[in-house]
């Protein structure tokens, strides 16, 4: 005899036109911090390997996510809340939200900062780093840190949509200014 699950109503979130407000005066202060880095932070750095701080950074937070989605996952298998079976196949009855909230953030950790670990690694590599583009990395890590704790913790759609397009943003930033740099006359 299989087991079948009945799926919770779907209901939508409540999204209020204050709230895409609010996102968007948020949106409006990242791009004109976006503008005003590279006046605020210009010139070389001391040393090119400073850009290993946030990958660094970056790793610790995959390492801290990682680690959440372990412990809530065992714990909640271990206290009954959901099948170890499940995780075998992925079928059958599904976890609550937060034990795999963790999960989908690791998952989204694995995207977009496999990119941003390539132009850091070329930037060392080619020695193409200067004080703006170390300030868009470390914004990238902060980003990405903030989506993570947002989806995890609290899950509203139109801030973690809003970090998410900011971290894009910042990553698109660092590899156009890397590619200018490194590939003059395109």
């Amino acid at each position: 005899m299989t087991q079948t699950s009945v799926a919770a109503p779907h209901t939508e979130p409540t999204v209020t036109l204050a709230v895409y407000r609010n996102v968007g005066i948020l949106f409006a202060a990242f791009i004109g911090l976006l503008v005003v880095v590279p006046s605020v932070a210009s010139g070389p750095v001391a040393k090119p390997s400073l850009v290993l701080g946030p990958v660094f950074a970056m790793v610790l937070v995959v390492a801290v996510v990682a680690l959440l989605m372990v412990t809530l996952r065992n714990l909640a298998t271990l206290r009954g809340q959901v099948s170890a079976a499940y995780y075998l196949a992925y079928s059958g009855p599904a976890p609550k939200d937060w034990i795999e909230r963790p999960a989908r953030a690791f998952n989204n950790l694995m995207q977009l900062p496999v990119l941003f670990y390539v132009v850091c690694t070329l930037m060392l590599v080619t020695g193409q780093v200067d004080r703006a583009q170390l300030a868009y990395a470390w914004l990238f890590v902060g980003l990405r840190a903030l989506h993570a704790v947002l989806y995890i913790l609290w899950n509203p759609l139109p801030y973690r949509f809003g970090t998410w397009l900011m971290g894009l943003i910042t990553l698109l930033v660092l590899w156009t200014r890397f590619a200018l740099v490194a590939w003059p006359g395109v």
